[in-house]
C-alpha cells in the first residue's frame, strides 16, 4: 500500500501528505528491522544471502526504499 500512496501522490503534495507517507515508511521500517533480527535468530543463513543480494548501485546511493526491501519469508 506503500508503493501505491507513493506512486499516486501528485505533483504538488501537502506537507500533510509527504509527512503521513514518511510516517508510514518509518513504521514499516521498524517492523522489517524487527522483524529481521527474529529472522536471523531463527534463519541464520539470510544474513549471507542479504549479503549476496546487494547490488553495488544500492551500495552507493543514500538511501534504500523502504517498500523495496526484501523480507527474505520462509516458503
Amino acid at each position: 500500500q506503500l508503493a501505491r500512496d507513493i506512486k499516486h501522490l501528485g505533483v504538488h503534495p501537502t506537507d500533510l501528505q509527504r509527512t503521513k507517507l514518511q510516517e508510514w515508511s518509518n513504521i514499516l521500517q521498524s517492523k522489517i528491522e524487527q522483524w529481521s533480527k527474529v529472522q536471523l535468530l531463527y534463519m541464520p543463513v539470510i544474513a549471507r544471502l542479504r549479503i549476496l543480494d546487494i547490488p553495488t548501485s544500492r551500495t552507493h546511493s543514500t538511501e534504500e526504499k523502504v517498500h523495496k526491501i526484501e523480507l527474505w519469508l520462509p516458503s
